[in-house]
């Protein structure tokens, strides 16, 4: 098992009030399995012969099982008496104001000769990434900053942080940092430049609550999903993703001095259905710029507490989120704004759709008073599981417009008591994919497709699909009314004309036609370099309008007269209509036909000029004789026992359910590629 320790101080300061709101040296910051994680050179890591999971008393990350928290317990702070969340009495505002309790001396394990001068000095030197093994009890060995001192040392209030940069978080190739645990640890009191942290495609997790506090400087903050794994805005599953146990959040708070006025968090997927958990907390900042909430996805459980919970921040902004399943009492929320007196900022929070959360909305400050402005628009809530869509408790909405409820809650009473999901406008509902479908429900697409032109404060949705018609929730329909652009099947089923297949020449879709249509018609996809699937009766003349299209599969019964139309392409046709010999001349000029026809040997004829022909029907070894001058040509027989085949230049491929074992079975053919696709008995082939 390996304890993870910081390594310097965030803010030297020989202030102990100060410095200990900081991360400071010596401080644990984390527990994690051997093995598993590679050492870093930022932190100190002790490892003891101990097995995590068997100390830990259980693989599931989320559990609370009495062995969890008794680890989990020196990864909090406790509050003034003792007491950690997880216990009765629990006071949060009577928490001291340090990042954690625990911390190891390293001037005690030197002085007490657990480790040698060099492991001592090689802790503070950033060149080396070491691990440190001990054969104690490492528990034993921690300090609590309440009533322990550490040596004095000449390393004892070194400078080690980050402070600008790109940082990969995750345990894939080329991260920097394995866990955004480490990331926030290791970042400066005050940001010399752009800070951002990106988490690769996969699924990390944090075993305490994570704290962001340092001074932006007028510099950036960001915590994203590197280039190529953002989540695509469904189900929770796929791309950066961060998991918590339990009693976990994110925080954004600033604390003695210094603003957090410019900090984002976006493109990531939060797995927060732990007890206690709240996913994102802007809890307070500075007043220049805002901290920003942004196409996150956030899947809850009935005991987790809060989504996204917005306090006494300046400047805020949460918009293009999903957040769902969140909650079963009165305080537990999707997305929880708190107004606070004596702050200046404006609150922006659009564009996000939470569903069957307790509360999808909840307004929690009921004093009725803003400082700044509140603006609250194209919100969709559904389905709350016990409380309300949006629950004021009296502070009100602000400036509010085009926010949907299925209860009568919404500020706007145009948009009350609008059940979207019962006639789904959602992709899969039921699987928790609440991205709008363009095949949805007409009568509730139309209602969500009302939403306030906000482009003045960003262009995009969820899955960075720039909006275009503005459609309310997190979630847009591309080009609505027109082309479907949500790669996605298109299927047609009504008679188009010429005209209507014409807007279809630019998209980059499949397109699957079942209508009946005639050459005109046909024509019109001359441009469209896609599959296109008829299974339509077709004439020769509608057949003509495919010559420069790409891959087109026909089921119809067609003549050789038609056959005759596709001699111009130069692309697999598969047919598995019945064809006569006379149909397969119309093929002589064709590449790649696949045929599933009976054929007979005076029909193979037909194929002498032709190339690769895969046929699967029943022929004897006379019909072979057609294939000697061809090139290669794949056919699935049955052989008897005196079957042989003349010498030929031609490759010929040949599929062959033996028959039992002979000795004088001979093939003259040497360059044949035998494959058994069934073998009844034993048997020999010589060649």
């Amino acid at each position: 098992m390996q304890w993870v320790f910081k390594i310097g101080n965030k803010k030297p300061s020989m202030d102990l009030a100060e410095r200990l709101s900081y991360w400071t040296d010596c401080q644990l910051v984390d527990i994690r399995p051997s093995g598993f994680y590679p050492p870093h050179k930022n932190f100190c890591i002790i490892e003891d012969d101990k097995n995590y999971w068997d100390i830990r008393g259980s693989t599931d990350w989320k559990s609370t099982k009495p062995s969890v928290l008794e680890l989990k317990k020196y990864l909090i702070v406790a509050d003034g008496k003792g007491h950690y969340p997880w216990d009765a009495g629990y006071n949060e505002d009577a928490k001291p104001q340090r990042v954690r309790d625990y911390f190891l001396d390293y001037k005690s394990l030197l002085d007490s000769a657990l480790i040698k001068q060099s492991d001592f000095e090689g802790i503070y030197d950033k060149s080396k990434s070491i691990i440190i093994p001990l054969d104690r009890d490492i528990a034993q060995l921690l300090g609590h900053e309440n009533k322990d001192v550490r040596l004095v040392s000449d390393y004892s209030n070194i400078k080690g942080s980050i402070a600008s940069g790109t940082y990969q978080i995750g345990t894939g190739g080329g991260a920097y940092y394995a866990t955004w645990t480490l990331f926030e640890a290791d970042i400066a009191a005050q940001l010399t430049g752009n800070l951002t942290g990106e988490g690769q495609s996969e699924e990390t997790g944090i075993s305490a609550g994570i704290t962001f506090d340092t001074d932006t400087n007028t510099h950036l903050l960001k915590l994203t999903a590197e280039s190529g794994a953002e989540h695509n805005g469904g189900a929770y599953g796929n791309g950066a993703r961060i998991n918590f146990g339990s009693y976990d959040s994110i925080t954004f708070n600033e604390t003695n001095d210094g603003d957090l006025d410019h900090a984002e968090i976006s493109k990531l997927a939060l797995d927060i259905s732990g007890d206690g958990n709240i996913g994102i907390s802007l809890a307070d900042g500075g007043n220049a710029q805002a901290l920003i909430a942004q196409r996150l996805l956030v899947k809850g459980a009935v005991n987790s507490n809060i989504g996204i919970s917005a306090g006494g921040i300046t400047n805020r902004k949460i918009y293009n989120c999903i957040v769902y399943g969140i909650g079963d009492g009165a305080g537990d929320s999707g997305i929880r704004p708190s107004p606070a007196w004596n702050k200046t900022g404006d609150w922006n929070i659009y564009n996000n759709t939470v569903v069957e959360c307790y509360n999808n909305f909840l307004l929690a400050d009921g004093s009725g008073f803003w400082e700044g402005a509140f603006n609250f628009k194209n919100n969709l809530a559904q389905a709350d599981s016990g409380g309300s869509d949006y629950n004021d408790l009296g502070a009100g909405f602000g400036t509010h417009s085009k926010n949907i409820s299925e209860d009568a809650t919404s500020p706007d009473a145009a948009y009350q008591s609008k059940d979207v999901h019962t006639n789904s406008v959602f992709k899969n509902y039921a699987a928790d994919d609440y991205r709008l479908d363009s095949n949805g429900d007409v009568t509730n697409l139309a209602i969500v497709d009302d939403g306030d032109d906000l482009s003045g404060m960003f262009t995009d949705d969820i899955e960075g699909q720039t909006r275009s018609t503005w459609y309310i929730g997190a979630s847009e329909i591309v080009a609505a009314g027109g082309i479907d652009e949500t790669n996605k099947l298109i299927s047609i089923v009504s008679t188009l004309s010429g005209t209507d297949i014409q807007a279809y020449i630019d998209t980059e879709k499949l397109i699957e036609i079942v209508s009946t249509i005639q050459g005109a018609d046909v024509q019109a996809y001359k441009e469209l370099n896609k599959q296109i699937l008829i299974t339509s009766t077709i004439s020769a003349t509608d057949i003509q309008g495919f010559i420069e299209s790409l891959l087109i599969g026909i089921t119809a019964t067609i003549s050789g007269a038609d056959l005759l139309s596709y001699n111009e392409r130069n692309r697999t046709i598969p047919i598995t209509a019945t064809i006569s010999v006379s149909d397969l001349q119309a093929y002589k000029d064709i590449v790649n036909i696949l045929i599933a026809a009976a054929i007979s040997k005076t029909d193979l004829q037909a194929y002498k000029d032709t190339g690769e022909i895969p046929i699967s029907s029943v022929l004897t070894a006379s019909d072979f004789q057609f294939y000697v001058d061809q090139g290669v040509i794949s056919i699935t027989c049955t052989l008897s026992e005196t079957d042989s085949f003349p010498g030929s230049s031609a490759e010929v491929r040949m599929t062959f359910k033996l028959v039992p074992r002979v000795t004088d079975f001979t093939l003259s053919q040497r360059n044949i590629d035998f494959k058994v696709v069934e073998r009844t008995k034993d048997f020999d082939i010589l060649n």
